[in-house]
């Protein structure tokens, strides 16, 4: 998933971001999406406002546990298709693609023992 343009750098509320996303690497998927939630230091949500799925919302969050920082993504979407093809091919693509990303993070961020 890339970032083809935001109007800010930070995701505060009110931001728009314009993404692209390959699903099962082939087909180009492009959205628009609205910052509509923002705890700095914690948590913002996005909701798509344009694009490939008829709902997706995204929640990011970041909580001290302790021995660092836990973060996690949690999504609610509908797919274009229906529940049918969001189950077997939606769902399995958007975890490959949040679990590459998260492997990703940990590269770039250190990691407490």
């Amino acid at each position: 998933m890339q970032v083809i343009w935001s109007s800010t750098e930070t995701g505060e509320l009110g931001g728009t971001y314009h993404f692209r996303w390959w699903l099962k690497n082939v087909v180009p998927v492009q959205w628009v999406a609205f910052i509509d939630s923002y705890r700095p230091g914690s948590e913002f949500s996005d909701q798509q406002v344009r694009g490939f799925f008829r709902y997706f919302h995204h929640t990011h969050t970041a909580v001290d546990d302790g021995a660092g920082s836990r973060y996690t993504d949690t999504l609610r979407f509908a797919g274009p298709f229906g529940a049918r093809v969001d189950r077997t091919l939606l769902v399995g693509q958007l975890r490959r693609t949040f679990e590459a990303r998260h492997q990703r993070m940990n590269r770039m961020l250190p990691v407490l023992p």
